[in-house]
């Protein structure tokens, strides 16, 4: 079985993916950026009253592809904690600020598709080596 690690205390494998996260981790993930659970799962395509179904179920787990953005948010935001040399702080300051590049979007206002998520991280990545993004 596949094993993905985020450095924010969590190793999931491809069949967690698959069954869907709990949304208790959409709810850490969200504390992590400096949002609201309901403002995280706008930025990954989530509807509000979908999100509040999910929270009202038994299982109370996300969707397969839900779980996926998840996890791709979780790892823009490892990476920018880096880029910001562990100022968690910092970070999430950043991908929660409008940015030029986003047409006063914000990079968590990114994370709905793989296209755009990649976008982010580009931009992450050029921030972390100094190079001009």
């Amino acid at each position: 079985m596949a094993t993905f690690s985020t450095d924010s205390n969590a190793s999931f494998g491809a069949d967690d993916v698959r069954e869907g996260f709990p949304v208790a981790l959409l709810d850490e993930t969200a504390e992590l950026y400096g949002l609201t659970p309901n403002a995280l799962g706008r930025s990954l395509g989530i509807a509000e009253r979908t999100l509040k179904r999910r929270r009202d179920s038994r299982k109370a787990r996300l969707s397969s592809p839900e779980s996926d953005r998840l996890l791709h948010a979780r790892e823009i935001y490892d990476l920018t904690v880096t880029a910001f040399d562990g100022n968690a702080d910092a970070a999430s300051e950043w991908l929660t600020s409008p940015k030029l590049a986003f047409h006063g979007e914000t990079p968590a206002d990114q994370l709905a598709t793989r296209a755009t998520t990649r976008i982010v991280e580009q931009m992450v990545i050029s921030m972390t080596y100094l190079m001009p993004v």
